[in-house]
């Protein structure tokens, strides 16, 4: 850029000469430009979070939520993008402190001044006891600048976030009054293609007291998701997600209203997904009384061995089992006939509900090597929301343990616990084998548990599309994982103090500088000389024009030194300080 210069008289020391003042406005433009990109960064920065809600890195860096420390991901680009903004506007910074020094040196001004703006440009801390504003000045530059790569860093850095997308769909609702209605359940119940039926062909397999082995053992359609970690379904029925939520004629689509976020790197994905859904578990506790005819819960066991012959003509002797027992209610409640050849090693099983018909009991019969006693076990089904995590990758339904805990819990309407009462029945009937039963090695409490929910997955599985009344709104929103910027609260935002508190007094320093000039600029003759740079200071010194300035290197002398007043001017042809004499 061209120099545009104008002459004017100036008193020099001891002479008039005509100065030339320059008009270069690269430099103060750089310094404003420059500190307003930052600021302009900073603010685009936290408008996009706050337009958008939050903002990911760009999948290049592969960066990926579920490792440990993830944050610790980003360090290395994070840290030397910060060191660079910082180092750039504390530079920025130092250029417009000795911009308005170049300004000032035109007029007289005090030695002491001149020292104080040097340590202000390098960002030092002063002590001067007749400068308090000076030294505060300092100080709130000195710990500002100190800030700004702490203060860049507390901005890029990214960290773990949870991403809400808002759901539109429907699943089985447990808590409907359809389960609380006799009549109608039954209908709905007998009139879906046999369900009843196909329950109790899924009963004969629930040994696996809804473990994660059962989907594929009795082909239940659970959209190809696998159940991992502990061992029961929880009376969960995954969620299929479709982005167009095309209708599909045997499965709940839930599709999202807005896209996903873009979850890790094309080389690694890792996509994790948690959302609320209602499920179904029990509360189950046992206890070993006593039991026979006489007792206040009557039972009734009766054992009979039989001869069946065998292939090769001989009589194979095997036991029938069965057993009656009287509900609270009065209700007279009868297992099967089991079956066990060669031993009696059997347990047996029957429901009923209790007077309140929330909770309902299990009687347990125990013979032969498990114990030959009987077991009466309280269950309470539940209905409630489970934190619920996919993975997208391996499809895998899992539960986190921090992540587990139920909230709005309900007792389970009569006709669902019914039905659970009736599983377990069977589970146990079913169990029973020729050496004995599958479930005898099982803890009892935990198997009930399973059982219960299981049972209400399998239902869910079934009535899915089957009738509108048991659909309800899906639980609000899915929840993504991943590492990114979020809106954090306005506390947070105090960090960025430091940059804009830079920023915002370097373009002070140059506009005042400016007007202090009367925008004229630096005079021409005075633009290449450096303040900051200590051999020009020490050429400015030496050149002649200011050998009375300090009296010595005493105390007293220097005290006298920095009250002289000095401006830049020509010595013998030479640019240098010269001392300026009062009147």
């Amino acid at each position: 850029m061209q120099d545009s210069s104008k002459e004017q008289l100036v008193e020099e020391p001891g002479t008039l000469v005509a100065a030339r003042y320059s008009r270069r406005v690269v430099r103060p433009l750089t310094i404003i430009v420059g500190q307003l990109a930052f600021v302009a960064l900073v603010l685009a920065f936290l408008l996009a979070i706050h337009a958008r809600g939050y903002l990911l890195p760009p999948r290049v860096f592969g960066l990926n939520a579920n490792a440990g420390y993830p944050e610790y991901q980003a360090y290395v680009y994070v840290t030397f993008v910060s060191h660079l903004l910082s180092m750039a506007s504390s530079y920025l910074f130092s250029q417009a402190v000795l911009y308005l020094m170049q300004i000032y040196l035109a007029e007289p001004l005090p030695v002491a001044l001149i020292g104080i703006w040097l340590s202000l440009s390098k960002r030092r801390l002063i002590f001067e006891r007749r400068r308090v504003m000076w030294a505060l000045t300092c100080a709130a530059i000195f710990f500002a600048s100190t800030s700004l790569t702490p203060s860049w860093t507390s901005l890029l850095t990214p960290t773990v976030i949870v991403i809400r997308t808002p759901l539109n769909g429907s699943e089985i609702d447990l808590s409907s009054p359809l389960f609380n209605d006799k009549r109608r359940f039954q209908e709905i119940w007998n009139g879906t293609n046999g369900i009843d039926t196909w329950l109790k062909s899924f009963r004969s397999v629930t040994s696996n007291g809804g473990a994660i082995s059962a989907d594929s053992n009795i082909g239940l359609d659970f959209g190809n998701w696998t159940y991992f970690g502990t061992g029961t379904t929880r009376g969960i029925l995954p969620v299929d997600y479709s982005d167009a939520g095309a209708p599909h004629p045997t499965w709940l689509i839930t599709s999202n209203t807005e896209r996903l976020p873009p979850i890790g790197s094309d080389e690694d994905p890792d996509r994790s997904i948690r959302m609320t859904q209602q499920g179904l578990s029990a509360n189950v506790s046992c206890k070993h009384p006593h039991l026979d005819g006489k007792t206040n819960l009557p039972l009734a066991l009766n054992r009979t061995q039989v001869n069946l012959p065998a292939l090769n003509g001989l009589k194979l002797p095997y036991n029938v089992v069965s057993i009656a027992a009287v509900c609270p209610n009065g209700e007279r409640v009868q297992t099967d006939t089991i079956t066990s050849s060669l031993t009696y090693d059997t347990i047996g099983a029957l429901s009923c509900f209790s007077s309140n018909e929330i909770d309902f009991i299990v009687l347990i019969d125990l013979s032969g090597k498990y114990g030959n006693n009987s077991m009466v076990c309280i269950v309470t089904p539940k209905t409630m929301e489970f934190k619920v995590i996919y993975d997208l990758d391996e499809q895998i339904v899992h539960y986190s343990h921090s992540h587990d805990e139920p909230t709005q819990i309900e007792p389970a309407h009569p006709w669902l616990s019914f039905d659970v009462m009736q599983s377990i029945n069977d589970a146990f009937n079913y169990g029973q084998t020729a050496g004995g039963n599958v479930i005898g090695d099982t803890l009892f409490e935990s198997y009930l548990a399973g059982v219960a929910s299981f049972t209400a997955t399998a239902m869910k599985s079934r009535l899915a599309s089957r009738d509108g009344s048991f659909i309800n709104e899906p639980p609000r929103a899915l929840h993504t994982t991943c590492i990114g910027w979020k809106k954090h609260e306005f506390k947070h935002y105090l960090m960025l103090l430091p940059i804009l508190l830079v920023a915002l007094a370097s373009i002070a320093l140059v506009v005042f500088a400016e007007y202090k000039s009367g925008f004229k600029g630096i005079p021409s003759e005075h633009v290449h000389f450096n303040p900051g740079n200590p051999l020009h200071i020490m050429e400015a010194a030496a050149a002649g024009g200011m050998p009375d300035a300090f009296g010595g290197l005493s105390e007293q002398g220097i005290k006298r030194g920095k009250n002289k007043q000095v401006q830049l001017g020509n010595v013998d042809g030479k640019i240098g300080f010269c001392d300026v004499h009062a009147g």
